[in-house]
């Protein structure tokens, strides 16, 4: 890797702070980064909710479904193999 020049290391270094002197500006424009008092903050939070939430619910309800019929599989095929025929 080569060595920068301390010059260019101060260009970077103002480039970076001037950008993010100018980020807030720029991200009023993201509804999601300037919250206003209408409600968007409150329907953020509930889709966030939503979202978060919802892959556990699948994963936890297709568990629970395999492990009932299983658990309902299992008694019967012990009983069929277990009787003398």
């Amino acid at each position: 890797m080569i060595p920068a020049h301390p010059e260019t290391k101060r260009i970077a270094a103002i480039l970076i702070v001037a950008v993010a002197l100018l980020a807030p500006r720029v991200s009023e424009a993201c509804a999601v980064c300037s919250f206003r008092d209408d409600g968007s903050q409150r329907g953020f939070m509930i889709g966030t909710l939503i979202m978060t939430t919802l892959p556990f619910l699948v994963i936890g309800s297709i568990i629970f479904f395999v492990r009932r019929h299983m658990r309902g599989a299992a008694p019967s095929l012990s009983r069929s193999s277990s009787s003398p025929s």
